[in-house]
């Protein structure tokens, strides 16, 4: 049976199909090799990365203490000049009414409870509120005073020697607030015997009571020495 037609001799026949199967064979492995690989040949899977958000900043509002005018003093009897802490209201003619004296509590303190001869040191008085409701006091260095006493007597006062301002200084205070404290730096001279010509107190102990009015804290001791 012959499979060839045409004037050609065979051998060109088988040749051109040899060509054609060959073609069919390449189209087929390409369409084979194209449907079994990836979608996306070489791409690495990626990971969802969450987004970091960062933790909210908590803003801190601190409420500032209230500034007290300091009043005129002398540098050598230190009157009762600077306040601090406290949040009392400052003002003539403050809200709220008088505090009573039983009302508020007065004490005093020492930088240093034992000093030497001539060395400064710094006292202070400290006002608290200790009633149940809000009230006001004149808190000036007109009504304030620190002292030191021996025997009774006083050797020391804030008073003493002291051109202060007499201006009133109305403060409206909370209940069981802060206390406002006035320091009163001391150089260690006595004031019993005038402003002129103060020597050092004597070395011994003393005590340190201070006043708000007809308010007078318990006594503090201070020793100063040789």
């Amino acid at each position: 049976m012959r499979l060839t037609v045409g004037p050609l001799s065979p051998n060109v026949y088988w040749r051109r199909r040899a060509v054609v199967l060959a073609g069919v064979l390449v189209f087929v492995l390409i369409i084979a090799y194209s449907c079994s690989g990836d979608d996306e040949p070489g791409k690495k899977p990626t990971a969802n990365n969450p987004t970091t958000t960062g933790a909210p900043t908590e803003t801190s509002t601190a409420q500032a203490l209230p500034t007290i005018t300091p009043n005129a003093s002398d540098p050598t009897s230190g009157r009762p000049v600077t306040g601090g802490g406290g949040t009392g209201v400052t003002g003539e003619g403050a809200n709220g009414e008088t505090c009573t004296d039983t009302e508020l509590l007065v004490t005093a303190a020492a930088e240093n409870a034992s000093v030497r001869q001539g060395v400064p040191v710094t006292f202070f008085i400290r006002i608290k509120n200790v009633s149940t409701r809000t009230c006001s006091r004149d808190v000036s260095a007109q009504a304030q005073e620190l002292y030191l006493e021996q025997n009774s007597a006083k050797q020391w006062s804030s008073d003493t020697c002291s051109n202060a301002s007499n201006a009133a200084d109305v403060r409206r205070m909370q209940p069981n607030d802060s206390p406002l404290q006035f320091n009163v730096p001391w150089n260690g001279q006595g004031t019993a015997q005038g402003c002129t010509n103060r020597k050092l107190l004597n070395p011994g102990t003393y005590q340190l009571r201070a006043r708000l009015g007809n308010i007078v804290s318990e006594p503090v001791t201070v020793t100063v020495n040789a």
